[in-house]
């Protein structure tokens, strides 16, 4: 995968697909690995209760492809929950969030109702 960034050099001109930049731009190619993300949101009945079952699902998770998980909570409501996955592969992220075994985990755990999941890919990360 390729993404473009744009440096700004004084005194060039140069087009790119049909769009006049600025006097000052050239491109550069920069090949970077595109890691698969999944953003799931859910609530849930107790966090305190929920939050060991997520982490005693952490071998299973890491062997179907997980690369790692950040847990968000809502600051005015602690049991609506956001997870942020990345994964190997967009196909290993769909298969777990499709696994028996998961519907299983969660429905222990105390989600409650039907969690939003959403395949994402990172474009861009700042500094700021």
């Amino acid at each position: 995968m390729c993404t473009h960034t744009i440096f700004i050099l004084p005194g060039q001109v140069f087009t790119f697909q049909n769009l006049e930049l600025p006097k000052t731009f050239i491109i550069l190619c920069v090949h970077r690995d595109i890691m698969p993300t999944m953003l799931v949101h859910h609530q849930v009945r107790d966090f305190v209760k929920w939050k060991p079952f997520f982490d005693k699902d952490e071998t299973r998770r890491k062997s179907s492809g997980s690369k790692g998980s950040r847990v968000f909570q809502n600051p005015e409501n602690p049991n609506d929950v956001f997870i942020l996955f990345e994964w190997d592969t967009l196909e290993n992220a769909k298969k777990f969030s499709m696994s028996e075994d998961l519907k299983k985990i969660m429905e222990q755990a105390g989600v409650t109702g039907q969690p939003h999941m959403h395949f994402i890919n990172e474009i861009q990360k700042g500094k700021a």
